[in-house]
């Protein structure tokens, strides 16, 4: 399996997120921007072949939808929700959570705009990186 990275970029900032799974049960998850800086570890146990699905299934979108398209994990720590816009711009919005039921717990949400193309983009590494051979 190659750990090539998922990555979503902004068509507005720099800023972006990137995934990483390690070929085994979890993705790291990373949000980064000049004002934002956050990695985690997501536990996929099985469940990377639903994410994958989600990307793939994105990526064969050819125009604009109505609706939001939603992918949550397992544990509750990571969500990722996409609309499309009349105009055919992309949003993303991006969840993360950590220390889920702790006093100190935390979390971090960023929409990223990007557009249209990053959908087949998106789609190809996620073949590429969630797809047992």
């Amino acid at each position: 399996m190659d750990s090539s990275p998922i990555s979503v970029f902004s068509s507005l900032s720099g800023r972006k997120i990137t995934m990483l799974y390690d070929g085994h049960e979890t993705l790291k998850v990373r949000i980064e921007s000049f004002d934002i800086n956050v990695v985690k570890e997501v536990w996929l146990y099985t469940d990377f072949e639903s994410l994958n699905n989600f990307f793939q299934e994105l990526g064969n979108k050819k125009s604009k939808w109505e609706g939001c398209f939603e992918w949550k994990s397992i544990e509750g720590d990571f969500s990722i929700s996409v609309i499309c816009d009349a105009l055919g711009k992309i949003g993303f919005k991006i969840a993360l959570k950590g220390l889920q039921g702790d006093s100190e717990e935390w979390s971090v949400q960023v929409n990223i705009e990007s557009d249209f193309s990053i959908l087949e983009k998106i789609a190809k590494q996620s073949r590429k990186s969630l797809t047992v051979i």
